[in-house]
């Protein structure tokens, strides 16, 4: 089968996915969403525009970013709704243009198209799609806050509509977003959610917990700071509790600068062992690191069911997160983690306080969330999954 992915190539979440689908047997197209030069894992295959065909030999291609938009596409097309919506981070000399996707369309024949992302990689096919004969299917991933923050956003209104009316399949990586799909006019079959990394080796990953949650000493926190993360106040609550941070060591994963700058005030002034935790090189070192944590703090006003929360649970860390994601979905709030608001950092400080205290708690948590993760996140039970919906989905191409 010839599937064609459009996404941020450079993203690991993508590589997840791709890891969760691959079989040696598909052939899989990546059409990079931005021009970013950053690494891809080392068996993906690079080609240029002019050399994609339909026989492509099975295995992972990605098209050369650099070819994502031909000279001038942009700049012709200056009033795109694509360019006007995106994050503000992207700038549009980065972005591929609908011609060059629709001609990616044209050249590979793709049995199916999915995207994986909204706002950079489902609006972009929005327009690529538009008054094409005899397109593939569609299936369209959604990832985090996607549609769960962009929805809050009226200008972003008539794109979501067109997005969610042009889809053939939605593949949320939360229940809560197919509700709003609906609203926004999807009117395809419903479709069991997924997380957007497809799935992990669970019984692998969870072999490196060799210590239970209540004898470990160590607090990982998430150290986003953006449109999204709060990880300032999610340091801001331990200060809170900060008498009950004696022996501990608290971690900060890919901090922000303030956040990193507010890290070292923190030891500077008030003694704590707070740092911000080195880049490790290999998945299982940054894993191992997981295992050793007792908690796992997440604060941010949107999200869909982040993956660090997922790591958390096969390796028995005790979730703390913000009630904006749907970890709801995954956990009893008060046994199997715990939901807190984005914007009290009291109650934040509270439910830290509870994990650190209460031993039974984290350990049974423990326990329950492996077995969550065995029957959701798996990526054996997942790869069937999405291969079940490519297979059902190529079958209503015209």
């Amino acid at each position: 089968m010839r599937i064609l992915i459009v996404g941020m190539h450079n993203s690991p979440h993508l590589h997840r996915w791709i890891e969760t689908i691959d079989d040696g047997r598909a052939t899989i197209l990546i059409f990079p969403a931005t021009a970013s030069q950053a690494p891809t894992p080392a068996h993906y295959r690079y080609i240029g525009f002019a050399d994609i065909h339909p026989e492509l030999a099975p295995g992972v291609w990605v098209m050369d970013p650099l070819q994502i938009s031909g000279a001038g596409e942009l700049a012709s097309y200056a009033d795109w709704d694509f360019i006007r919506f995106t994050h503000s981070f992207v700038q549009p000399a980065w972005l591929a243009s609908p011609f060059r996707l629709r001609s990616v369309l044209l050249r590979f024949r793709p049995a199916l198209l999915h995207s994986l992302e909204t706002q950079l990689a489902g609006y972009l096919c929005v327009d690529a799609l538009q008054d094409v004969e005899g397109r593939p299917p569609w299936i369209a991933s959604s990832w985090g806050s996607d549609l769960e923050l962009f929805r809050r956003f009226e200008k972003h209104h008539p794109m979501l509509r067109r997005f969610c009316t042009g889809i053939d399949r939605f593949l949320a990586d939360c229940a809560r977003d197919m509700v709003t799909a609906r609203r926004f006019g999807y009117a395809g079959p419903p479709v069991e959610p997924m997380p957007a990394t497809g799935g992990g080796d669970i019984e692998q990953l969870a072999k490196m917990a060799t210590t239970p949650p209540s004898a470990r000493r160590s607090i990982i926190v998430k150290g986003y700071h953006n449109w999204a993360g709060r990880g300032l106040l999610a340091l801001s609550a331990l200060t809170l509790i900060r008498d009950r941070l004696e022996g501990l060591s608290v971690g900060i994963l890919t901090p922000a600068p303030q956040v990193r700058a507010w890290a070292e005030h923190m030891r500077a002034t008030l003694g704590l062992d707070v740092e911000a935790l080195p880049y490790l090189p290999t998945p299982e070192d940054a894993m191992a690191r997981m295992a050793n944590a007792r908690a796992v703090i997440g604060v941010s006003i949107s999200d869909g069911i982040p993956t660090t929360v997922l790591e958390a649970m096969t390796v028995g860390a005790f979730p703390v997160q913000t009630s904006t994601s749907c970890l709801n979905e995954w956990i009893v709030d008060g046994e199997t983690g715990i939901l807190v608001s984005p914007h009290d950092t009291a109650e934040m400080a509270e439910a830290i306080r509870r994990a650190l205290a209460d031993d039974e708690l984290v350990d049974r948590a423990a326990e329950r969330n492996l077995e969550m993760v065995r029957s959701r996140w798996s990526r054996e039970i997942n790869h069937q999954r999405a291969w079940d919906l490519y297979r059902s989905v190529a079958l209503t191409r015209d």
